[in-house]
């Protein structure tokens, strides 16, 4: 039996239903899921809040990316959590 592919990178919004749920979301992720545990999780977020690095890596991010963000940032970003 071939096993499904663990992936490499996760990527969620923060607050993608206008209700701020990417927090529990990944909470969700990391409960149903264990063996995601140690899978990066980059969060997404739109507001301009100079503590949500800080709030987003409390709540288990390994990083975090302001939208709009340039595609070399994510690249950048990824190609980071990648080699670490």
């Amino acid at each position: 039996l071939s096993e499904t592919p663990k992936p490499g990178l996760l990527i969620l919004d923060l607050d993608f239903s206008g209700k701020g749920n990417g927090s529990a979301v990944l909470k969700e992720i990391r409960k149903k899921f264990p063996e995601l545990t140690d899978t990066p999780v980059i969060a997404l977020s739109a507001y301009p809040d100079a503590t949500g690095e800080k709030k987003a890596l409390e709540a288990g991010f390994t990083a975090y990316l302001r939208k709009p963000f340039r595609k070399n940032q994510l690249i950048s970003l990824i190609n980071k959590l990648s080699s670490a």
